[in-house]
């Protein structure tokens, strides 16, 4: 609460919407409205500021998808697993074979790059940690996706 109780030394002056006690050593001390005035303009503050970044525990996988003749393959489908949580985040290679998969959480992943075709390639014992981005070119093999690469 933002209020000061009257003493033989003080004396009240106001100036709307503030009120100001001044004492017989002549320090304003402000009263009623200071309040109120401090909330919004900390409020209009705070609504203003932008919010920090707090370092975030995750990292990406990048790389580049190739065929047998070391061609880029585009449209590949890549999962990226981890193996703790069993959660999954999915990314698909560009004109260039170029895939990111991003903001995976620190632990280990498996990989899995799938496209018809092509067998289905899987990488494991991928480590994430902060700010980690590891590197991880892919190479198919021709042959049915129901084939599997370890």
């Amino acid at each position: 609460m933002c209020s000061i109780p009257d003493t033989p030394d003080t004396f009240d002056i106001s100036l709307s919407p503030l009120r100001f006690r001044i004492s017989s050593s002549g320090i304003p001390v402000v009263l009623a409205g200071a309040c109120h005035m401090l909330m919004i303009v900390l409020a209009v503050a705070l609504l203003l500021c932008p919010p920090l970044d707090a370092q975030q525990a995750s990292g990406n996988i990048t790389g580049v998808v190739t065929d047998p003749s070391g061609g880029s393959v585009p449209d590949v489908s890549i999962t990226a697993t981890n193996l703790q949580t069993g959660d999954h985040r999915e990314a698909e290679t560009n004109a260039s074979g170029t895939y990111v998969i991003s903001q995976l959480p620190v632990g280990d992943y498996r990989l899995e790059a799938r496209k018809d075709g092509f067998k289905t390639l899987m990488r494991r014992g991928i480590r994430i940690d902060v700010n980690a981005s590891p590197t991880l070119d892919l190479r198919l093999q021709v042959g049915d996706v129901s084939e599997r690469i370890d």
